[in-house]
């Protein structure tokens, strides 16, 4: 029985030889060599490889070195027999008189009437030759080759080819440097490689000739062409007869005289083709008259084949998973409900079904939809947009959600780093290092070329139940908080003209921006760092002067630290956010050479203490209340001295006891209200009584 492979090239190149076997017309190799404008360097041309190529001319060999992967003396006629691979090679030759030196060339191979020049069958390009074969397997450049005409050169190579077409290969190869060149020392050189296979039955001479548009440009002939030699490939299969029976009569005399049938009149004799059931008939005839079923379209009857069927449906496996309805949504060749893989989102499909017809999302690769991942708790999904958050970068997992994001992070407490968060619990007195982070803004601007984060100061610094949470070295005047007098301000600050004001404050020791950092924004382009303050807000700032900006990778950068120190009757939770919108001033990302600017969204830190010493005596309110030490009459966590001394509770008879404690006394005409009750109530119960006397004695 003959190869597989052979039978279907045969049927691939039937209908051409069913024209009539002489009527197939003779092909073109066209080919074309370029150079360019390089000095004059004159070489000897002696002959190509096969010693086809005239002596000092530009000239391009098609020539045989292999078949079957043995190799062979180079040679411009060869004999194979069907079937056999043939590699062959371009050289290039004799430029040197005409163009001078080379830099490029190009050559364009056409194969399709060559491959049917023969009297029947046909030689393809490698890879053609199966179902649905791929050409590009056809053709290669070696250019580690020591002979390649480049060799060791900065070349650009390239080597393309498309569908079956008028030039359908090209091989292009050119000089980056125009400098650096090739003289013509009289060697053909190598320039490429073409791979082609004779079919099953092929007989006659192929022959790879008639290049009529072979073109050589150089530096001597600027921009100008010249015609290059070209030496033929001819490939002779079988001793050029055609008797496949090996009976010594020409197949197609036996064919012509009815001596043998050719049901498919391809040229072949039908008894030299395959017949799996040794019916007489060749296979492919069978399967064209509907004797025998080829459902995969390999040309081999179903019935010579495996007759698996897995899912016993009396469909063979092999038909079931081709052709439309295909029962094989993966494509491994094994029916569906035979792959005993699971349907974990109950809609009918494999879910390596689902993943390869993107039904479903596999963004972990894991082979599981992304859906069942998170309804299995594999994966979280805390945005609950369907998609496992281990898949989605900082950006959209941040607290600011989609967009450009400013955080404050805590880092540090007392020098001691942390794991970086926006939410910290500290003891009094503690100084948090908090660094500010830059995220997701390249949707919004592109490229980054400068930011501006404005901190809310006076709001945040008193935003706890007591005490403050102030930038070191930041004694600011804490305005727009209203006074009388000195115990309505905080911090040391004065009452003056109904507002509490301090001294001035030092920002540079509670602000700095380390441009050393790898991390830092705008790293390595030239910023100008930006740090101050105003008696309401706290700057930091960066923009970068040579005009280039920051790409965004999804990973937040660093843009600043802000050192915060926590005050001795600090109590509660402290908010640090940033101005977002402002008729003055706002946080913000822009870029510099357009303008556009965006607000970002802000990821807030929260400063959190719990030491809570409202009467300072050294004792936690909390401690104190445990243990009985102080008394919270009203029970609203908060020492009753404490409700007292801050006003919360009034204490008017200056007991040290909330007025709020005690049930309230009634005033004297509250009094007498109360008498003048309690005496008509008795004086009707004496009358009452006297007239029940009266009538049980008459009784």
């Amino acid at each position: 029985m003959r190869n597989r492979n052979d039978t279907i090239v045969q049927s691939q190149s039937s209908a051409a030889i069913s024209r009539g076997h002489r009527t197939i017309s003779i092909t073109r190799l066209v080919a074309t060599l370029v150079s360019c404008w390089l000095f004059a360097s004159p070489a000897l041309a002696d002959g190509g490889i096969a010693g086809g190529c005239p002596t000092n001319q530009p000239c391009i060999e098609l020539v045989a070195v292999a078949i079957n992967g043995t190799p062979i003396t180079p040679t411009s006629n060869v004999t194979v027999q069907p079937g056999d691979e043939i590699e062959t090679n371009l050289f290039v030759s004799g430029w040197g008189d005409i163009l001078g030196l080379l830099r490029g060339y190009r050559v364009d191979l056409e194969w399709i009437s060559p491959s049917e020049s023969g009297t029947r069958g046909a030689v393809l390009p490698l890879g053609l030759h199966e179902p649905n074969g791929d050409p590009q397997r056809a053709a290669e450049i070696d250019t580690a080759r020591a002979d390649y005409v480049f060799f060791g050169k900065a070349a650009s190579v390239q080597v393309g080819s498309a569908a079956p077409s008028v030039l359908p290969y090209r091989f292009d190869v050119g000089l980056v440097d125009s400098l650096d060149r090739v003289a013509d020392d009289g060697v053909p050189r190598y320039a490429g490689t073409f791979r082609l296979v004779a079919s099953a039955f092929a007989c006659g001479e192929f022959a790879y000739n008639d290049a009529s548009t072979r073109v050589f440009t150089g530096e001597v002939t600027p921009l100008l062409t010249t015609v290059a030699g070209f030496v033929p490939l001819r490939i002779g299969i079988g001793g050029g007869e055609c008797d496949c029976n090996a009976n010594g009569t020409d197949d197609f005399e036996e064919i012509a005289s009815d001596t043998v049938t050719d049901c498919n009149s391809n040229g072949v004799p039908d008894g030299c083709e395959p017949d799996c059931q040794s019916n007489g008939i060749a296979d492919e005839c069978d399967i064209l008259d509907g004797t025998s079923i080829d459902c995969d379209s390999d040309l081999i009857p179903d019935e010579c084949e495996s007759q698996t069927d897995c899912n016993n449906n009396a469909i063979r496996d092999e038909c079931e998973v081709v052709g439309p309805g295909a029962n094989d949504c993966n494509g491994n060749g094994v029916p569906d409900d035979c792959d005993g893989g699971s349907d974990c989102n109950g809609n009918g499909l494999l879910d390596s079904c689902d993943i390869a017809e993107d039904t479903s999302i596999d963004c972990q690769s894991n082979g599981v939809p992304d859906e069942c991942d998170i309804a299995s708790g594999t994966s979280t999904d805390n945005d609950s947009n369907g998609v496992p958050d281990e898949c989605e970068t900082y950006c959209a997992l941040s607290a600011c959600g989609p967009g450009s994001c400013i955080s404050l992070k805590a880092v540090a407490i007392n020098g001691n780093p942390i794991a970086p968060t926006n939410n910290v619990t500290v003891a009094r007195g503690d100084i948090v290092e908090a660094e500010l982070w830059l995220s997701c803004w390249g949707a919004d601007i592109g490229l980054l070329r400068g930011y501006q984060a404005i901190l809310e100061g006076h709001d945040a610094v008193v935003s706890g139940d007591a005490g403050l949470v102030l930038p070191v070295g930041w004694d600011a005047p804490l305005q727009l908080i209203p006074c009388n007098s000195m115990p309505d301000c905080p911090f040391g600050t004065t009452c003056s003209a109904g507002q509490c004001k301090g001294p001035n404050h030092l920002p540079s020791l509670g602000a700095f921006i380390d441009m050393t950092r790898a991390d830092y924004v705008l790293r390595d382009i030239d910023p100008l760092p930006i740090i101050g303050t105003t008696t309401l807000h706290y700057f930091i700032g960066g923009v970068a002067r040579d005009f280039t900006g920051a790409t965004d990778d999804g990973q937040p950068k660093y843009g600043g630290t802000l050192l915060l120190s926590v005050s001795d009757d600090a109590c509660g939770t402290f908010t640090f956010d940033f101005v977002t919108m402002s008729m003055f001033a706002e946080s913000e990302f822009f870029s510099l050479n357009t303008g556009f600017s965006v607000v970002p969204g802000t990821q807030p830190l929260f400063i959190q203490t719990l030491d809570c010493d409202c009467n300072n005596n050294g004792v936690l309110d909390d401690e104190e209340l445990a243990t009985g030490a102080a008394s919270d009459c009203n029970e609203n966590g908060i020492p009753d001295s404490c409700d007292i001394a801050s006003g919360t509770s009034p204490d008017t008879d200056g007991n040290g006891t909330p007025d709020d404690c005690f049930i309230a006394i009634p005033t004297v005409s509250e009094w007498g209200l109360a008498v003048l009750a309690i005496l008509l109530l008795v004086a009707a119960k004496l009358r009452f009584g006297f007239f029940e006397v009266r009538r049980s004695t008459r009784a």
